[in-house]
């Protein structure tokens, strides 16, 4: 009853027309189209997908007029709050965002964090997430990199299950797809620092032991979480092909930038623009606090620091008010993903 059910309609009754137009009939193949409803905080999303042949989505700018169906897929950016079309293995999938009408929340905002919720419900998938970062450079030595990776940082999870709140493979993702989303807005970047940031990302909290068990460390997590990534990364090296010299490097430095009273130091400074690795940290430290900024999301953190540091419930959410209160974004393209949400 919150939403407007015939743009809903409307906008999923035209991709089921280009499923069935482009993706069967002009291969003379047939089908099947599956419809997925999914509700957040925010909104609902609809994903259709069909198994129809791959279909590059750069490609799907139609030139033809009205009459000839021209206009399906400007109707559809006009009846949702974000769309998102991405060609599968095996199939394509189109993604309908529609925000709650209370909800102002821009299309490049609602894409994100509607990425970050779907994700919660849907099969664990930042192997995926990791090769849409990486764009137009995605090769199969990437592919081979990111699943040993996700595998060497999943089996660390999983044997310290019970200390990882909020610091586990869920967190991983959403700073991951955050940094996706940053990473569109930064095509200055070259192949090589995309993959880097990326790296860093995932290795970012590799490991955190939660925060009431810092306090046994004689150093920062992150100094341990830079030193796993830098073990892993140099076998990996050795085994397979090597990462471009100095990268490993770079990866640690990024994952060191993460520590607390390091990231105000580097939010507090102005560096050139054309000084890559300034960047990549803002970047980095951008993604990995961005998701705790929403509010409805900001929840999960307090409810997860709770038991992370042994804490009660007020003191936990006293704790993230502070947190979010305080937190500092650098990039513009941060700026404008959460801006949206500074009113609810």
């Amino acid at each position: 009853s919150r939403l407007d059910h015939s743009l809903i309609l409307i906008a999923a009754g035209e991709v089921l027309q280009n499923c069935v137009r482009y993706g069967y009939e002009s291969n003379g193949e047939s089908g099947q189209i599956s419809i997925t409803l999914f509700s957040f905080h925010y909104g609902i999303a609809l994903e259709i997908e069909d198994d129809a042949p791959p279909s590059d989505p750069e490609f799907w700018i139609s030139e033809k007029d009205a009459s000839e169906g021209g206009l399906g897929l400007i109707t559809v950016v006009n009846a949702s709050s974000a769309v998102r079309y991405k060609a599968l293995s095996t199939g394509n999938l189109a993604r309908l965002i529609f925000n709650f009408p209370e909800y102002k929340i821009g299309e490049r905002s609602s894409a994100w964090v509607g990425d970050i919720y779907i994700a919660r419900q849907k099969p664990y998938a930042l192997f995926d997430h990791m090769c849409e970062g990486m764009g137009d450079y995605l090769t199969d030595w990437h592919r081979k990199l990111f699943k040993d990776a996700i595998t060497e940082i999943r089996a660390h999870i999983e044997s310290n299950r019970m200390k990882l709140f909020y610091h586990n493979e869920w967190h991983i993702q959403d700073v991951v797809i955050s940094m996706v989303h940053l990473l569109k807005n930064s095509p200055q970047l070259s192949e090589r620092e995309r993959l880097e940031c990326l790296l860093a990302a995932a290795f970012h909290d590799h490991l955190h032991p939660g925060l009431a068990a810092l306090g046994d460390l004689d150093e920062p997590i992150e100094i341990h979480s830079a030193s796993m990534a830098k073990v892993f990364l140099e076998n990996w090296s050795l085994k397979e092909m090597s990462l471009a010299e100095g990268s490993v490097t770079v990866i640690e430095q990024l994952i060191l930038s993460t520590e607390p009273r390091k990231r105000d130091h580097l939010y507090e400074r102005s560096r050139p623009a054309d000084d890559p690795l300034y960047h990549q940290k803002v970047l980095l430290n951008d993604a990995d606090i961005l998701v705790s900024l929403v509010p409805a999301l900001g929840l999960n953190l307090a409810r997860s620091l709770k038991y992370e540091a042994l804490m009660t419930d007020q003191k936990s959410s006293n704790l993230y008010e502070t947190f979010s209160s305080r937190a500092l974004i650098a990039s513009e393209c941060a700026k404008a993903l959460i801006s949206p949400f500074a009113s609810h």
